[in-house]
């Protein structure tokens, strides 16, 4: 029987400054769950999304707050419900961990929405198992930075370390991209990068425009650094991370395939996680690989470990039309 205390007394509208509140409060909080990721996406696509986080208030006092986000497509016909946009991390906020009970009233009031997507937060789980609910089993890799970089360096593969000591002998150079520059050499690679996937049948059709990257570069920089390799000058590599108390993640990356002998994207991680661990990061996460093998062996040998991500889905007849489409080489939604 369940605990009179788990019962919901309330889910109403959150405003940003309650968001943010449970966003800087909370354990495990990561940067895809504050309203300022939220917000590149109400920015840019005004007409497509719509912040809607919702504050949870149950009987015994606890309080939790779910990061939402609402997606619109054909004209509204087709409304989804997401934490967070993109796939990225969401769940609820909590200042201590929340009942069993508590997090399956949370779940009850989600499942009312016939298009749903919430991907678990893999430093706060979810306590619920999968048999009653539809969890697919996903992970994401992750570094452990609490004992610092040189842990760190010892924990990787003899693979990596050779291939960023090669990078180093071969000349490639590490730089935080500083302006607009940097930014449209970071989107020429990434086009170069779409064209090889396209040719490799990986492409899920799924590309953000160049106003997003606009927005994100116009973000405080402290919460956004967009790392650059170059070789004699010329822009090769990049990866775009976000920070957010302990938390430091790997969101976007893209290279060219003629320059891979020099191995730049080893060296773009390996100055990304030193300069995470001296500013006292925590956790340095690589993010979940999208089913793409030779990516996350890549992660595997960073050192970084397997922390469990499930995603929650709940698909409407046209809803699931339209995640058909997507899934297939080339579409495009």
């Amino acid at each position: 029987m369940n605990d009179v205390g788990d019962a919901l007394e309330s889910a109403a509208p959150a405003s940003r400054e309650q968001w943010l509140s449970f966003c800087e409060r909370c354990p495990g909080a990561t940067f895809f769950h504050t309203p300022l990721w939220a917000g590149l996406f109400e920015r840019r696509f005004p007409r497509r999304f719509r912040a809607a986080p919702v504050l949870f208030r149950f009987r015994d006092g606890a309080t939790a707050l779910l990061p939402v986000v609402v997606g619109y497509r054909l004209g509204g016909l087709l409304r989804t419900v997401s934490s967070m946009p993109c796939g990225t991390y969401g769940g609820w906020l909590s200042a201590i961990p929340l009942r069993q009970g508590q997090e399956a009233a949370i779940m009850r009031h989600l499942e009312r929405h016939d298009d749903l997507v919430l991907r678990e937060n893999p430093f706060r789980p979810i306590s619920l198992t999968k048999g009653k609910y539809r969890f697919h089993d996903d992970h994401t890799r992750a570094i452990d930075l609490a004992a610092g970089y040189d842990a760190a360096w010892r924990r990787a593969s003899d693979g990596h370390r050779n291939a960023v000591r090669n990078a180093r002998r071969s000349g490639v150079e590490i730089c935080e991209a500083g302006d607009a520059g940097g930014w449209d050499a970071y989107l020429a690679l990434y086009g170069a990068s779409i064209e090889r996937w396209r040719r490799r049948r990986i492409f899920t059709g799924v590309r953000h425009d160049r106003s997003l990257f606009r927005e994100i570069e116009r973000m405080d920089p402290s919460r956004r650094k967009l790392w650059i390799a170059s070789v004699k000058g010329k822009a090769v590599a990049g990866i775009l991370c976000f920070y957010w108390k302990e938390h430091v993640v790997v969101w976007h990356g893209a290279g060219l395939s003629e320059y891979f002998s020099y191995h730049p994207n080893n060296f773009l991680y390996d100055r990304a996680i030193a300069h995470a661990a001296a500013a006292g990061y925590a956790w340095f996460d690589c993010n979940p690989s999208g089913g793409l093998t030779g990516v996350d062996k890549f992660k595997q040998h960073l050192g970084a470990h397997i922390l469990t991500s499930r995603v929650f889905v709940g698909r409407s007849v046209l809803g699931r039309f339209i995640a058909f489409l997507r899934s297939r080489p080339g579409g495009v939604w």
